[in-house]
């Protein structure tokens, strides 16, 4: 349980703490948007950090850096969604007194650098802006293993998040892969891949030719898209593998329609497609 009794807890010392925020401010980190933000963490200032990747956006074509797989999996799901309009990845909670006036609030000691009691800036996994019904909002989320929420110092460190977002009038949420299971996200990891037009064979003018082949033959629930592409590449004359990647490019982006809210496989017949 947290403790509300700011007389528990002495106000810290920021030490290097404050050397380090302008540094990493003048680096441009956690500012920015689109294409020009920065995450306040990168991959690299670890020297092993487990599972983490740099991946590219779709839908804002900058590197991305996830620390987690889980992450990975959500970014996934932000990237092709068709509300999202960016996506700020390690944001930090900045100014830094939020946090400090907040643990103090809560009667509990404020995050400090591994191995030291310098301060460390919190961060939030995911500050994402979304348009909806012609609104534009921001969402706040971090994510979570599930069995790191019976961790009495991870329930505190989210209960920072989740007040700093609060006074900022921003939703704030947690998620965990039980809400990482369902079927549109497990689509998204699948299709993510092949959102870019980076490495797609063929020109313009010969994807369009493809393109129109393969809603001649698109999928009735019967077939499967692997065995169709296979049949179009012989058909055409193209390498093998080369009209499955211009199909799952054109489902990825959502110039061809399935049911996300369903399991896609381009492998199983059953995966209905349509223009």
């Amino acid at each position: 349980m947290l403790n509300n009794k700011s007389s528990l807890v002495s106000r810290p010392k920021k030490s290097n703490s404050a050397k380090n925020i302008q540094k990493k401010l003048k680096e441009g980190r956690g500012q920015g948007n689109l294409t020009n933000y920065l995450p306040w963490i990168f991959t690299t200032d670890f020297s092993s950090l487990g599972v983490d990747s740099r991946v590219l956006g779709s839908k804002i074509a900058r590197i991305y850096h996830l620390l987690s797989e889980l992450e990975h999996t959500a970014f996934c799901f932000y990237d092709l969604h068709p509300r999202v309009i960016d996506i700020n990845e390690q944001f930090p909670l900045l100014p830094i007194e939020m946090t400090i006036q907040i643990c103090e609030n809560l009667g509990i000691k404020h995050p400090t650098e591994p191995g030291t009691q310098d301060l460390t800036v919190m961060t939030v996994d995911f500050l994402v802006t979304v348009a909806i019904d012609g609104t534009v909002r921001r969402l706040a989320r971090d994510i979570k293993p599930k069995v790191k929420l019976r961790e009495a110092r991870t329930v505190q460190k989210l209960e920072i998040s989740r007040r700093y977002f609060d006074a900022l009038s921003i939703n704030y949420g947690v998620m965990t892969q039980d809400e990482l299971e369902v079927p549109i996200v497990k689509n998204s990891k699948l299709l993510q891949p092949h959102a870019t037009e980076d490495g797609l064979p063929l020109s313009s003018k010969t994807r369009i030719r493809l393109r129109d082949y393969l809603i001649g033959k698109m999928p009735r629930n019967n077939r499967a898209l692997r065995d169709i592409c296979a049949e179009a590449d012989e058909f055409l004359g193209h390498e093998p593998g080369t009209s499955l990647s211009i199909a799952l490019h054109m489902i990825a982006t959502h110039q061809w329609q399935i049911d996300w809210n369903t399991h896609f496989s381009p492998a199983s017949p059953g995966s209905s497609i349509s223009k």
